[in-house]
């Protein structure tokens, strides 16, 4: 699976127009709804699912970026745990 910070839209962007046009398309229905943490087949890319997760940290809050890098990095594992996937990448 691909991992994709779902509020870097640059990452975003990119990631999603590799993967094609049903990607892109759930992409841009998913996060002109708000919503920014859910799964997509791995489209055109070579993987079987991409996953957006949100993650920001802002420079005023340098404290709480350990707290915030383990929260993401902890719901990727879960999901790929849960879903029997044994690549994240």
């Amino acid at each position: 699976m691909i991992v994709v910070c779902s509020t870097s839209k640059v990452l975003c962007d990119a990631i999603t127009s590799a993967a094609g046009s049903e990607i892109e398309n759930t992409y841009k229905g998913q996060s002109s709804q708000g919503v920014l943490e859910f799964e997509t087949s791995g489209g055109n890319l070579p993987c079987k699912r991409i996953i957006f997760r949100p993650w920001i940290c802002y420079p005023s809050h340098w404290q709480d970026l350990k707290p915030l890098i383990d929260k993401f990095v902890a719901s990727i594992i879960a999901y790929a745990v849960q879903q029997r996937l044994t690549t994240i990448g």
